[in-house]
């Protein structure tokens, strides 16, 4: 059963980083805006595959991209309307 969910968490975090690090990169407003918010959904799947690994350092980072990912999201709000 952990096995599946850490394939889950794998997944996860592939399919969500990929999509954030390309929409962060865009150069239209209206799709870099998502990459804040997907990328704060990937979050908790990086928390939940560093703890089960005992990876106390990437936790750390996970927890620092989780403000990065925040304000990113709250910067985009302002630069332009949903």
């Amino acid at each position: 059963m952990l096995l599946a969910f850490e394939a889950l968490c794998q997944a996860n975090i592939l399919i969500t980083d990929m999509s954030c690090s390309y929409l962060s990169g865009s150069k239209a407003t209206k799709w870099r805006r998502f990459a804040g918010a997907i990328g704060i959904a990937a979050q908790p799947f990086w928390i939940a595959a560093a703890w089960i690994d005992h990876q106390w350092g990437l936790l750390l980072l996970s927890f620092w991209y989780s403000v990065m990912w925040i304000g990113m999201f709250i910067n985009s709000k302002s630069e332009a309307q949903w």
